[in-house]
């Protein structure tokens, strides 16, 4: 199986919600919107990752965006994005 089969057999739903019922897409590329006090801007372009990876990062991403604050979201991404330069 090639990396393509891999990211379209995992697709991310068209929107989704954080656990305050902010909705969001998924599938971009730059997550930004305001959740309580907090705004989160996520910018996957920024990822030195191939695509596959990029895609298992928003997936990954996505549950801690549904599940937890948007704090440790956005921890949570500067933190893989800290590994994902180590790692080149």
């Amino acid at each position: 199986m090639n990396n393509e089969n891999l990211v379209s057999t995992a697709s991310l739903p068209p929107v989704t919600r954080t656990r305050s019922g902010v909705e969001f897409c998924p599938g971009d590329n730059v997550w930004q919107y305001r959740e309580g006090v907090k705004t989160v801007c996520l910018r996957f372009d920024t990822l030195d990752v191939d695509e596959t990876l990029r895609h298992e990062a928003k997936r990954v991403l996505m549950w801690y965006a549904e599940n937890t604050s948007p704090s440790h979201l956005v921890n949570s991404f500067s933190r893989f994005k800290h590994f994902a330069a180590r790692i080149k």
